[in-house]
């Protein structure tokens, strides 16, 4: 993720706790999550104790006492066959336009060169933040940035499942942000980007879905469909609420 790792969407897929905001123990919860690779930012939540407990170990503690290997920039030697956490910043990473060293792209393409050849097979999340941040902020320069950076990911697990044709590709998101429009901007002869509003939206997404499985993401569906429909996909099991 481009967001800190136990920022909600990539910490619930591997994690659950009573509230969001909590991270510093969402960060010691995933010491123990059994996840293979972890990538994004968040430092800052990793290096301190548990709040209000007598016991003194941070969650990179506990990371190192799994054998979990940390590292701090994507280019550091890795043992593939030990798990790894890697951040890369304090928080979040920075934003695409003003310049962001460590890539979504990268981040997901070293996360497949580790874990893409297991023959159990595997499961990854790639989630570019960055869009939902700049429609907050109903900056639609640094949105189309992020979109770029969304569109290379995209090229990217398309290129893999192109070599890879056993694998179920899925492009979606949690929710709408901005309900931003396009409209023709007459007087400056072109495209504008505009935003109705700051907050997330009731819009329904899209949703985008290609390989084996594929078939049962279509149509209007609820967003807890997607979760249901991957757990029976991957454990070949009926979910049962």
């Amino acid at each position: 993720t481009t967001s800190f790792i136990n920022d909600a969407t990539p910490a619930t897929f591997s994690v659950h706790y009573h509230k969001r905001k909590h991270r510093v123990q969402i960060a010691h919860l995933m010491a123990d999550a059994g996840v293979d690779v972890l990538f994004g930012g968040g430092d800052k939540f990793f290096k301190k104790p548990w709040p209000k407990s007598s016991d003194t170990l941070t969650a990179y503690d506990k990371f190192r006492a799994n054998d979990i290997q940390i590292i701090t920039k994507l280019d550091d030697s890795i043992d593939p066959s030990q798990a790894v956490l890697g951040i890369f910043a304090e928080e979040q990473l920075p934003d695409t336009y003003d310049g962001r060293e460590v890539t979504g792209r990268a981040m997901a393409a070293k996360a497949l060169e580790l874990i893409g050849d297991d023959p159990e097979g595997f499961f990854l999340l790639i989630e570019e933040e960055g869009v939902d941040n700049m429609s907050h902020d109903r900056d639609s320069v640094r949105v189309l940035a992020e979109m770029q950076s969304v569109n290379d990911i995209i090229n990217l697990a398309l290129d893999y499942q192109a070599d890879h044709p056993d694998v179920l590709v899925i492009y979606g998101s949690d929710h709408d942000t901005g309900s931003m429009a396009v409209i023709d901007d007459e007087e400056k002869g072109g495209l504008k980007l505009i935003f109705a509003t700051r907050e997330h939206t009731s819009n329904l997404i899209p949703l985008f879905s290609t390989g084996p499985g594929s078939e049962a993401f279509q149509g209007v569906i609820d967003n807890t469909f997607i979760g249901e429909s991957l757990i029976e996909f991957v454990t070949g099991e009926e979910y049962d609420t």
